[in-house]
């Protein structure tokens, strides 16, 4: 009888050690925000990252240094690691000048994160993080 005790007590301990390093494991996913940009003073800032029922809707910002540069197609890219859920990313872009690639990218340009309020109404805000 002491031994079917032990035996579970045993298993039990096994059991609780596998579901926490189960949980530890859980990996981070690579959130990213890329397009191109008339010239490498521009870059990107991703601001918000949401959870949805339906997507994960992430909010970046577009801004241009100041000064003199060359006007060569760049790409530039921003990127976050968070613990999200599989759905489908939307990303919302506010900053753009410039008035091609609006197709191609994926993206969706907006004037303000205003717009975004109605979308983000209960959602789990994951980035930044307080």
């Amino acid at each position: 009888m002491r031994n079917g005790f032990i035996v579970a007590l045993l298993l039990a301990t096994i059991a609780g050690v596998a579901n926490e390093a189960k949980e530890q494991a859980v990996s981070k996913r690579a959130i990213t925000v890329q397009l191109k940009a008339p010239s490498p003073l521009w870059s990107v800032a991703i601001s918000h990252v949401y959870e949805t029922d339906a997507a994960l809707v992430v909010l970046a910002n577009l801004t241009k240094k100041d000064g003199m540069g060359a006007m060569m197609i760049t790409t530039i890219k921003d990127a976050v690691k968070l613990e999200v859920s599989e759905r489908p990313v939307k990303r919302y872009l506010t900053g753009k000048t410039w008035n091609w690639g609006n197709e191609a990218d994926g993206l969706t340009y907006i004037k303000s994160a205003d717009e975004l309020k109605p979308l983000i109404a209960g959602a789990t805000q994951h980035f930044p993080t307080d």
